[in-house]
């Protein structure tokens, strides 16, 4: 039996190292638990089998390319190394997106002031639906009774209803953005909310009312304290904190808040 040429073999071979070192590159994505793994900054965990699915369509790719290989010549060989090339080059990228995070001018592109986000917030066991006090004629004529403790709403409760919580206290974790359009007094502090995956991932935030806002530097990770407010910006009421203190924190293992 005559051996095949290593010319014939060598585009082949290439071709399923690349295709192996993208299954090993997905096995390091999902890697760890639940959100504090890496894959859990690029895409929700309810859509990760999209990712399992990709590694065993990789798989099988490789597995074919090693047991029957395409015979190529010529510039059907030329065309593999190019095909081969072009599968490589994210892989390059990769170390380096892991890493990152949208800068504070890149989110602006991303309509930084946004007055309301609309997310859907299903009922279930682990999320509380705070709804707005009402009054009522039946209140009036019963005894005062201890009323249970409301937790403090979390940055996305303040941009979807921040009426539910005017006069709150919180503390939120986030980043900062100072613009010029703000008041020198103020800042806008923002997470991205990744409803699918970090290629969708839009800014939600609110702006916080300290006096010394002007010693903070832009994509500066802190922690607010302060009581629920409302503000006029650009004509439209926004959600705003008047904060109390503002303190340098550490950056989440996850930068993302997720919607459920």
């Amino acid at each position: 039996m005559a051996t095949e040429p290593k010319a014939i073999r060598r585009p082949r071979i290439l071709h399923a190292v690349v295709v192996i070192a993208w299954i090993a590159a997905f096995g390091w994505l999902a890697h760890g638990q639940g959100e504090d793994s890496l894959l859990g900054q690029f895409i929700r965990s309810d859509l990760w089998w999209l990712v399992y699915s990709a590694i065993g369509i990789l798989v099988a790719l490789a597995a074919s390319l090693l047991v029957r290989p395409p015979h190529q010549h010529g510039q059907g060989r030329l065309r593999s190394y190019l095909q081969t090339g072009i599968l490589f080059l994210p892989l390059l990228y990769l170390p380096l997106a892991v890493g990152s995070e949208l800068s504070t001018d890149a989110a602006e592109k991303r309509s930084l002031f946004t007055p309301r986000v609309a997310v859907s917030r299903p009922q279930s066991s682990s999320v509380v639906r705070l709804e707005p006090k009402q009054k009522t004629a039946a209140a009036t004529t019963k005894p005062d009774t201890p009323s249970v403790k409301r937790p403090e709403p979390t940055l996305l409760d303040l941009v979807s209803d921040p009426e539910d919580f005017e006069g709150s206290n919180t503390t939120l974790v986030g980043i900062v953005h100072r613009d010029k359009r703000l008041r020198s007094n103020a800042f806008y502090c923002y997470r991205l909310v990744m409803v699918c995956c970090a290629a969708d991932a839009t800014p939600a935030g609110i702006i916080v009312q300290w006096p010394e806002s002007p010693k903070l530097k832009n994509g500066t990770w802190v922690k607010v304290h302060g009581k629920v407010t409302l503000t006029t910006f650009e004509g439209s009421e926004y959600p705003a904190v008047s904060a109390v203190s503002v303190e340098k924190t550490t950056k989440p293992k996850n930068p993302f808040i997720i919607p459920r």
